[in-house]
């Protein structure tokens, strides 16, 4: 972590002891216990399962791979209901979207416009 070689370099030129290295080791650790204490409590914050949707979906918006991967799992499955209604009157055809119109448009992720 330290260079050994500027350690001994500040030691041997005599401006620095022993006392100013170990005060400076000591003030790492304060402020490194100090953001851990900090960290933890974030981590807990967010529950498991939304970091796993969050995970899905920023996949599935990002990678054109991975929505032709969904589309023919869900099409090996039988799945077969694609026209999602979002409007009165108004559907969206998700596997057009997912495999045309995102690319096409170039957007991160599909909208319902």
């Amino acid at each position: 972590m330290f260079r050994t070689r500027g350690i001994e370099k500040l030691l041997a030129s005599g401006s620095k002891s022993y006392d100013d290295v170990e005060q400076l080791l000591m003030q790492v650790g304060v402020i490194g216990a100090f953001l851990l204490s900090i960290s933890f409590p974030l981590q807990w914050s967010v529950l498991p399962g939304t970091m796993d949707d969050a995970d899905f979906f920023g996949v599935l918006c990002s990678s054109q791979q991975f929505r032709s991967y969904v589309v023919d799992r869900l099409e090996a499955n039988n799945f077969t209901d694609w026209q999602l209604p979002y409007n009165i009157n108004a559907t969206l055809d998700v596997k057009t979207e997912l495999l045309v119109h995102v690319r096409a448009a170039g957007r991160a992720c599909p909208r319902l416009s």
